[in-house]
């Protein structure tokens, strides 16, 4: 029987330390379970706390806006009263604008005015140089200072402009008139006053002969011009053909177009008489080899 009791007694004390173990185990649980909680409590109230006061400042920030922007309408309430009052009066009162503009506008004018005055003055009274201008007398001079002989006013270094006179005449053909070919018996190539080109006057340029100005002056006033080319004739002079569709033996064997300078025929080609200043070319047409012109070639 004692052998049973300390069995039982045995099994009892086993029994019990597992127990406390058990419960020794399952306090450190709780205990760590507690802690658990309690650092996720802290952790909440943390950004509980965090978020309260990002919303203080949030409301602070549109408290403050909230103030400046009524400020700024007082403030504009207070300019709106002011700038109606400004327009009524400019409304009311539009003459004094005008008048002021005009008080400006002749203040202007009164110191343009003062400033031209200024101008001429200094003008009259302080000569200024330029080019080939003269200098200033000095004090007590009083007889202006003369142009030395080596000095030419600007004008004289320009070149004059040179002038030639041109006219182009048929009046040998209305006394040969029933010599005349058929197709060209009209006003049209032949006028009844003979004038085919009345006297015009051309600018001279450099090295111009008497067939240049022809060639301008047929050109300028639609005239018909044919003629034959240095290097198609033997004399190597241009030949002038026809003008105005009269050529040469229209009016028969003996008729043709020449041409007078200064009232001379020459005896060679009209691109070889080189003009000078002043020259009257005439192109005449002849029905009997220049006689009927005045011409006669024994000279």
């Amino acid at each position: 029987m004692v052998k049973k009791w300390i069995k039982l007694g045995f099994i009892t004390i086993l029994t019990f330390m597992v127990l406390t173990a058990c419960k020794i185990q399952t306090v450190d649980e709780y205990q760590n379970e507690e802690k658990a909680a309690q650092t996720s409590t802290t952790e909440t109230n943390q950004q509980d706390k965090q978020k309260e006061i990002t919303a203080s400042k949030e409301e602070k920030n549109t408290e403050k806006n909230n103030a400046e922007d009524k400020t700024k309408t007082q403030d504009k309430k207070k300019q709106d009263p002011v700038k109606k009052e400004n327009t009524k009066k400019e409304q009311t009162n539009p003459n004094k604008s005008k008048k002021v503009a005009s008080s400006n506008n002749k203040d202007k004018k009164e110191t343009k005015k003062q400033d031209t005055s200024k101008k001429q003055k200094e003008n009259t009274t302080t000569p200024v140089n330029k080019g080939n201008d003269l200098s200033p007398s000095k004090k007590g001079d009083q007889a202006a200072t003369k142009p030395t002989n080596n000095e030419k006013p600007a004008n004289e270094n320009k070149p004059k402009k040179k002038y030639v006179t041109i006219s182009i005449r048929v009046d040998t053909i209305l006394d040969n008139y029933d010599k005349l070919d058929k197709s060209l018996r009209s006003e049209q190539f032949v006028p009844k006053n003979g004038i085919i080109l009345d006297t015009t006057k051309y600018e001279l340029r450099d090295n111009e002969n008497v067939f240049d100005i022809l060639v301008r002056a047929t050109r300028d006033h639609r005239i018909h011009m044919e003629y034959q080319g240095a290097n198609e004739n033997k004399y190597g002079s241009v030949y002038i053909e026809g003008i105005n569709h009269v050529y040469e033996f229209s009016v028969g064997e003996l008729s043709g177009w020449m041409y007078s300078v200064n009232g001379w025929y020459p005896n060679y080609g009209a691109s070889k008489y080189y003009l000078k200043d002043g020259d009257k070319i005439e192109w005449n047409y002849t029905c009997d080899l220049g006689r009927d012109l005045g011409v006669t070639w024994d000279e």
